[in-house]
Order: C-alpha cells, then sequence, then structure tokens
C-alpha cells in the first residue's frame, strides 16, 4: 500500500541558519549546487527531506552539524539514527520517498523478525554524483536509476542479503554469512561497469561493511555498529570497497583467489571513537588505484612528491610561513603567500615539506602546477575529480575550474600550493576571491606585488649545508647529528659547500654523484675545479622527484630573458664577470663607455636600466639593494653563464669588466678610501681574469701597480 505523507512540519532550525547568514532560499541553492532553490523551499517546509549529499553540503555551507540544522534523518544512512526498518530482497511494494527531486519505488516494509540477529555483516553502498547525473540526464535518470537498483537488489538476492533500507540511490543490507557480502560487493562492482548505461554515462558506487552484533529492536537495528559501517562507507570513492578490521579477519583466508585485500592502515572516522583499520577489497578486474580513504586523520592529497628524506634547515622559514598562514585565517583569504627565490634554492622542496610537516592540520591539500595555463586548467580539473564535483566533466573546461574555485570559497581547512607560478599574470583566472583556507605559490619572480606576501627563500647557512651534502653523499648514518661530524670531513664538506654557494640543488647533486661513483670529497673537489658545467648539468639516475639540474634550470631562464631582452642578457652577462656580493650600481653607470653598445644604451637611461633589472628580478637571477643601490648575483649563476660561453667571448667581457672597474677604482688617498675599499673585491676578481686571459692592456698594468 501507499504510505500516507506525514503533516509536514517546518524545519526552523535551518531557516533560522539561513536568515543568520542574511541569505535568500536561491543564495543557499546556489552554494550547495542544488539545481532549483525550489528544494530550499520544500527543505525549510519540512515537505522534504535533503539527500545524504546534500545534508552534507548544507552542513559544510552552513559550518554547523546535521543536528544543528535539524537533517538529522529518521534512518541511518544519512548519519546519527540508530533504528531501521526492514525487508528481505525480492519483495514488492512501494513507498514514496525524495532523492534529488525525483519519486522512487522501494523495497517493502518487513517485520524486524524476518532480520537476521546475532553476529552479521552490515553492508552500505550510495551512487557517487548522482546529482550531476540528474542535471546530466534530466528524464532519463529515472531508467538509470531503476537499473542502478536492479543490479543491486538482483546482488542481494543472488547472496543471500537483506535489504534494510534504501533511499533514493543509497542501500543498507546485512547479511547473515561475511563472505555472501563480500561477493555481492565483487558482484555489484563488477555489474555496474559491465552494465550499458543510457547516453553512455559512468556509475560507479561506493561500498562499506562491516561485521559486528547490532541490536534488533521492533523498529530494526540499534547501535555503533550500524553508523560504524555507514562512516566506513562514506570514507570510500567511487568504485571502492572498504571493510573494517572484523570483516576482515573473518574472511581473509576464504577469499576466492580472483580477490584480494589491501590494508590501508588505521583512520580516525567522524563520531567513531577509536581508530578504525581499514582494508581495501580488491579484483584484478576492477578499479585498485584510489586517493587515501576520506578519514579525519587523512585530508584530500594529491601531492605528487614523497617526501625528502634529505630535507635540511629551513626550519624558521617553515615556522614563519605557518604563522603567516594562520594569521591570514580569521579574514577571507584575499592574498596567498609566496616562496620567491633563485631556481634550485629549494622553494618546491620547502613546500612540499611544509605539506607533510602540517598535514594534520587540514582536511585537503591540493597541489597544482601554474607553469602554464594549461598545467593549471588541468590540474583545477583533476582537483575536481579528487572532490567529485558536479562539473568535473564539463565539456567547457573553464566550468569545471570555476566549480574548483567555488569549492575554495565555500569549505575551510585547505591547502592549496601553486607551484613554478612564474608568470604570476596567468594566475588571475584561478585564485579563489574569498574562503578560509591556505594559498601557497612558489615562485622566482621576487615581486609579487597584490598577488601575495613573499617569504624569499636563500641559500642554506655552512651548517646546514654540510649536513645536507654528507646526508645526501651517504657518509653519515641516520643517527649522526651535526655535532657529531667528525672536523676532517667537515672541513673537506665545507670546500664544496664555499665552491657551490650553499645552493640546495648543487648540493644535492654532488651528494648524489659522491654517492654513485665512491669518488672522495677531495677528488670531487679537484673534478669540479676542472669540469663544474659538466657536474652542474648532471642528472643523477636515482633523482626522480626533481627532474632539472642547476645547469638546465638556470638555462631555461637565460633564454627567457635573452628572448625578452637582450640588453638585460648583457647586463648579467657583465655581473658574472664582476664579484657576486654588492656590485655597485655606479660601477656600470658611470662605467658605460667600456660597454656594449646595447649595454650603453639602457645603462645610461634609469627606466631602461631599471626594466632591465626587473626582468632578472622576475627569475631571481640578480638581487637588488635600494639602499645601498647595489647588485647581487649567485656564485653558481656566474658559473654557468661564464661556462657556457666560448673562449673568445669570455675573453672580450673579461676585457669590459677590466675597464669598467679600472674607471670606477681611483687614485688611492685617504679622502677616497671607502671608494678603494668599495672596488677591492671587483679589482680582486679582475687580477684573476688577467692572468687567466693573458689581458695585457694599460688598465691591466694599473690594477696591478
Amino acid at each position: 500500500m501507499v504510505k500516507k505523507a506525514a503533516q509536514a512540519t517546518p524545519n526552523e532550525l535551518l531557516i533560522r541558519a539561513r536568515l543568520e547568514r542574511g541569505w535568500t532560499q536561491k543564495d543557499v541553492a546556489d552554494r550547495v549546487g542544488a539545481p532549483l532553490n525550489l528544494n530550499v523551499n520544500r527543505w525549510e517546509r519540512g515537505t522534504a527531506r535533503p539527500s545524504a549529499y546534500y545534508v552534507q553540503r548544507l552542513c559544510e555551507v552552513f559550518g554547523k552539524s546535521a543536528s544543528e540544522l535539524g537533517l538529522l534523518p529518521p534512518l541511518p544512512l544519512f548519519e546519527n539514527q540508530e533504528t531501521m526498518t526492514g525487508d528481505k530482497a525480492g519483495h514488492e511494494s512501494l513507498e514514496t520517498h525524495e532523492t534529488s527531486g525525483l519519486s522512487s519505488v522501494s523495497e517493502p516494509e518487513r517485520s524486524s523478525k524476518d532480520l537476521p540477529t546475532g553476529t552479521i555483516t552490515l553492508f552500505f553502498i550510495d551512487m557517487v554524483e548522482s546529482t550531476r547525473l540528474l542535471q546530466q540526464l534530466g528524464d532519463g535518470y529515472t531508467g538509470l536509476l531503476a537499473d542502478y537498483r536492479k543490479i543491486i537488489r538482483t546482488a542481494f538476492r543472488q547472496w543471500n542479503g537483506y535489504e534494510v533500507d534504501t533511499q533514493g540511490d543509497a542501500f543498507f543490507a546485512v547479511f547473515a554469512r561475511t563472505l555472501d557480502a563480500i561477493t555481492a560487493a565483487v558482484t555489484i562492482q563488477r555489474a555496474m561497469i559491465a552494465h550499458s548505461w543510457a547516453e553512455n554515462v559512468t556509475v560507479l558506487a561506493r561500498i562499506g561493511l562491516h561485521t559486528g552484533e547490532p541490536q534488533l529492536s521492533s523498529e530494526g537495528y540499534v547501535g555503533l555498529d550500524v553508523h560504524h559501517a555507514a562512516r566506513i562507507m562514506s570514507a570510500g570513492h567511487p568504485g571502492q570497497i572498504l571493510l573494517s578490521q572484523t570483516t576482515h579477519d573473518l574472511i581473509q583466508y576464504a577469499l576466492s583467489k580472483d580477490m584480494f585485500l589491501r590494508d590501508l592502515g588505521e583512520h580516525r572516522l567522524k563520531d567513531i571513537q577509536q581508530p578504525t583499520h581499514l582494508f581495501q577489497l580488491s579484483c584484478p578486474d576492477l578499479p585498485t588505484v584510489f586517493p587515501p580513504p576520506r578519514s579525519l586523520n587523512t585530508p584530500l592529497w594529491n601531492v605528487p612528491f614523497r617526501r625528502n628524506p634529505f630535507f635540511t634547515g629551513r626550519t624558521s622559514l617553515l615556522e614563519r610561513l605557518h604563522d603567516q598562514l594562520n594569521r591570514s585565517q580569521s579574514a577571507a583569504l584575499t592574498q596567498s603567500h609566496a616562496l620567491t627565490g633563485l631556481g634550485g634554492i629549494g622553494k618546491t622542496q620547502s613546500a612540499v615539506e611544509y605539506a607533510y610537516r602540517y598535514r594534520n592540520e587540514y582536511h585537503a591539500i591540493f597541489w597544482v602546477r601554474a607553469a602554464s595555463r594549461e598545467t593549471l586548467t588541468s590540474d583545477y580539473i583533476a582537483i575536481a575529480r579528487l572532490l567529485s564535483l558536479p562539473a568535473q566533466d564539463d565539456q567547457d573546461q573553464m566550468q569545471t575550474v570555476f566549480a574548483t574555485k567555488r569549492w575554495l570559497e565555500q569549505n575551510r581547512n585547505w591547502l592549496l600550493i601553486l607551484d613554478n607560478a612564474d608568470t604570476l599574470s596567468l594566475l588571475s583566472d584561478f585564485l579563489p576571491d574569498a574562503g578560509h583556507g591556505h594559498l601557497l605559490l612558489t615562485t622566482q619572480a621576487q615581486a609579487t606585488g597584490k598577488i601575495a606576501v613573499s617569504l624569499p627563500v636563500d641559500t642554506l647557512n655552512l651548517a646546514d649545508s654540510v649536513f645536507l651534502l654528507l646526508r645526501r653523499a651517504r657518509l653519515l648514518t641516520i643517527e649522526t647529528s651535526l655535532d657529531d661530524i667528525p672536523r676532517p670531513l667537515y672541513e673537506q664538506a665545507q670546500v664544496i659547500v664555499e665552491e657551490l654557494d650553499g645552493l640546495p640543488l648543487a648540493l644535492d647533486q654532488a651528494g648524489a654523484y659522491i654517492e654513485e661513483t665512491e669518488c672522495s670529497l677531495a677528488d670531487y673537489v679537484h673534478l669540479y675545479r676542472r669540469r663544474r658545467l659538466a657536474l652542474l648539468s648532471r642528472q643523477s639516475n636515482l633523482t626522480v622527484d626533481y627532474p632539472r639540474t642547476v645547469a638546465n634550470t638556470w638555462s631555461l631562464s637565460f633564454s627567457r630573458v635573452e628572448q625578452a631582452s637582450q640588453a638585460a642578457a648583457e647586463l648579467l652577462r657583465l655581473c658574472a664577470f664582476l664579484h657576486a656580493d654588492a656590485i655597485p650600481e655606479i660601477f656600470i653607470t658611470d662605467g658605460a663607455e667600456h660597454l656594449p653598445a646595447l649595454l650603453q644604451e639602457i645603462v645610461s637611461d634609469p627606466l631602461l636600466f631599471n626594466e632591465a633589472i626587473q626582468l632578472l628580478r622576475r627569475y631571481s637571477l640578480l638581487k637588488r639593494n635600494p639602499e645601498t643601490h647595489a647588485l647581487n648575483i649567485h656564485r653558481l649563476v656566474q658559473v654557468v653563464l661564464k661556462e657556457s660561453m666560448d673562449e673568445e667571448v669570455k675573453k672580450q667581457w673579461a676585457e669590459r669588466t677590466l675597464r669598467l672597474v679600472n674607471a670606477a677604482f681611483p687614485d688611492v688617498s685617504f679622502n677616497v678610501w671607502s671608494l678603494c675599499e668599495l672596488c677591492m673585491p671587483h679589482v680582486q676578481m679582475c687580477v684573476d681574469v688577467i692572468d687567466e686571459y693573458a689581458l695585457h692592456i694599460p688598465e691591466a698594468f694599473r690594477l696591478l701597480h
């Protein structure tokens, strides 16, 4: 018979929550992704109950529990309900209820005396992305839902399952035999894949199994075991079958040869006090690779790098970043934070370490490759799929991007890392306008404007550099601390560190070479001084997380600078022959007559000179001190630039530099001693190149004498 509808009771808690925010019913519908604000109107009037998906979305949008919003349903399929009415699969009667705006027919009620008691296996299943399918198929969704239910009920009937309840696409069933429940789950997943669905859509379901001894009352099953099974299902992903420890223990030795179990470890599930040990049931013909379970201790996660076991130092940087990100949490997110610096300085590795170090503070951590618009779009779509957003497969890719942005704007406790965001202008379509999460960029650009608060990443200090080199070369055991390093070993490593100027990527490459060739530290120094570019270009066979070397990382930056401005590229080459620290700008501007014509033009015009420096700062190839009016360049940038020139070109630049420094160096007297001191490091560089390139010119004679 058809049930008589109960008298509707307005949901005053939901109405009050909406009015407190100053939202209309349409505002709520837009935020939860409901097709029409009519749905919200029915939920508030109490004439319809939101589906499990919309209960979750309403809780997320309002930041309240289902209880605080008056959304606790009379059945535990959704959460926090302790009684179930039951029926054995295979009988017929009618019951109307809402599922995404549709009426559906379910199995009949049966007396609780028909249900099994004692130790039973509880089986929960629901369809993933049913709302998206409804929006996509319209009236055709009715036939799809009928096929979906038929697949499930056929498996229940075949393997002696008792259908306890169904609401829309969500089912609760029990099995007297655990192996029957396992086999039914595999049968259903196989049938879902094999079935020819309407309009060639893909229909996936997640299944959770738990074996326990729930109490059977006159109204159905009662107790924590029911909740536990429902929570296990909620932790799953589309196409996945999850089992509890008790279910695993009962069937681990009884599985057929085409089934196997994967240990997923312990996870904290909502409202379950003790951690739950989860297992994944798999078969060769079913999907086997899934993200981590959706549990409280494991955030949504797509970081593509393993944690670096050799990561060294940066403690103050990471703590400062953590402090700044959390200080901005109280307000709507309007500005990101950026780790800035030279290629190879360790920005990406610092971001990876931050994600691992603070992962338990976030519900979701997303990694996006921001080097181009194509990678940004691709990775935002990947996030949409990870989140199972309705628009994840939209033909208009930007609609999927906007859906991901909306999720970020409407949710809390997430971390979004945009890696290699060197072209900041690309980000305008991808940054969320507001929200309560953390946004972190890595970029070579020193100037980040309104887009981000900049946190410069510098070279490692001497102690950390030595420690990193020796650990990477496998010359220290895991237990060895910095204080335990023998003094002779420390001093040999220090020579290499000074040659490489504390650059983490260069230290990693050197350590890898020493490990793989088993050469001594002294031998490496000797070889490096003869074959700098070859060693800085060498890629370790064991390195997979960072495919670029020091040389090719900077070669790409050099190429981009040269394409944008030949004059800026020449300014960089000039700096390669001066002392790396504190290059006085006045040397360059006052000595313009000794420079090539193209460079003369920009150093004679402050506007053009600033534009050239701006371009070089975009890739952190130069630093500028506005107070001392001095430039700074990393020593290895100088090495790669010079080693990339042929001998004739190097000699030309060496001679130009010599004439430039000679023009700046005054005749020695007490009155100009401070200027002499400023010039001395650069004079010493010139003395070295005089011998190296046999520069027998008057300027050389003056500087030498």
